[in-house]
Protein backbone atom coordinates (compact mmCIF):
# COMPACT_ATOMS: atom_id res chain seq x y z
CA UNK A 1 0.00 0.00 0.00
CA UNK A 2 1.51 3.24 -0.94
CA UNK A 3 0.96 6.63 1.07
CA UNK A 4 -1.38 8.22 -1.22
CA UNK A 5 -3.76 4.83 -1.24
CA UNK A 6 -3.51 5.01 2.90
CA UNK A 7 -4.27 8.75 3.13
CA UNK A 8 -7.39 8.18 0.66
CA UNK A 9 -8.64 5.17 2.63
CA UNK A 10 -8.24 7.81 6.00
CA UNK A 11 -9.54 10.76 4.18
CA UNK A 12 -12.82 8.20 3.26
CA UNK A 13 -12.99 6.65 7.33
CA UNK A 14 -13.12 9.99 9.05
CA UNK A 15 -15.84 11.41 6.18
CA UNK A 16 -17.75 8.21 7.52
CA UNK A 17 -17.00 8.46 10.87
CA UNK A 18 -18.00 12.41 10.56
CA UNK A 19 -21.38 11.51 8.73
CA UNK A 20 -22.08 8.94 11.54
CA UNK A 21 -21.78 11.37 14.51
CA UNK A 22 -23.57 14.56 12.75
CA UNK A 23 -26.40 12.20 12.08
CA UNK A 24 -26.25 10.82 15.97
CA UNK A 25 -26.04 14.44 17.21
CA UNK A 26 -29.71 15.43 14.90
CA UNK A 27 -30.96 11.96 15.66
CA UNK A 28 -30.42 12.54 19.60
CA UNK A 29 -31.23 17.00 19.62
CA UNK A 30 -34.84 15.50 17.80
CA UNK A 31 -35.71 12.52 20.32
CA UNK A 32 -34.82 15.44 23.42
CA UNK A 33 -37.70 17.84 21.30
CA UNK A 34 -40.10 15.02 20.46
CA UNK A 35 -40.12 11.21 19.70
CA UNK A 36 -41.80 11.70 16.15
CA UNK A 37 -39.73 14.78 15.13
CA UNK A 38 -36.93 12.01 15.84
CA UNK A 39 -38.38 9.68 13.73
CA UNK A 40 -39.40 12.29 10.69
CA UNK A 41 -35.91 12.58 10.58
CA UNK A 42 -35.09 9.72 10.71
CA UNK A 43 -36.99 8.26 7.96
CA UNK A 44 -35.92 11.68 5.09
CA UNK A 45 -32.71 10.41 6.10
CA UNK A 46 -32.87 6.95 4.93
CA UNK A 47 -34.74 8.43 2.12
CA UNK A 48 -31.81 10.71 1.56
CA UNK A 49 -29.19 7.99 1.41
CA UNK A 50 -27.29 9.34 4.33
CA UNK A 51 -27.02 5.70 5.91
CA UNK A 52 -25.73 4.45 2.41
CA UNK A 53 -23.08 7.15 2.30
CA UNK A 54 -21.76 6.75 5.54
CA UNK A 55 -20.83 2.86 5.30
Amino acid sequence: MNKNNFQRIVKHTFRAIRRWLSLLLIAWVASRISRELAMAIYTEALKAGWYDAAR
